[in-house]
């Protein structure tokens, strides 16, 4: 508030505030599947998933792949290696937000998550902390 108790206007958020607010990140190495398209079967490729926050993730490909900052995906991340047995997998949408092709590397923000992939994502993160998972 202001000395003549009017609001402030919120601020745009700069890079140097989304540094700061940056979720903390756990690796995890889980092979995944990743769809750049769902109208296209053979746009799914595996990519292993270095690691992953509540919001977002890092992803190296296994093969070659031509995509770009803002493009969608949809992430497919098996459950059973980090012991959930609620369902099989989490399908997740995503937003690619950086790619390096040198190194077929990219990361990205999730997308209109649900409470309830949320919590799965939250579960995954556990039992990353934990260790329990088979990698």
């Amino acid at each position: 508030m202001t000395s003549d108790g009017s609001r402030l206007a919120p601020q745009p958020m700069t890079d140097a505030d989304a540094l700061v607010a940056r979720a903390p990140r756990f690796p995890s190495h889980a092979l995944i599947d990743v769809r750049f398209s769902r109208w296209n079967p053979f746009s799914k490729v595996s990519a292993v998933l270095m690691d992953m926050s509540v919001s977002g993730f890092k992803l190296q490909f296994v093969d070659h792949v031509n995509t770009a900052s803002g493009a969608g995906c949809q992430l497919s991340i098996p459950l059973e290696p980090f012991g959930i047995q609620v369902t099989p997998r989490l399908i997740v949408k995503g937003e690619i937000k950086w790619f390096e092709p040198e190194a077929m590397r990219a990361g990205g923000v999730f997308v209109g998550a649900r409470d309830q992939d949320r919590l799965l994502i939250e579960r995954v993160i556990a039992a990353v902390i934990s260790k329990d998972h088979g990698f």
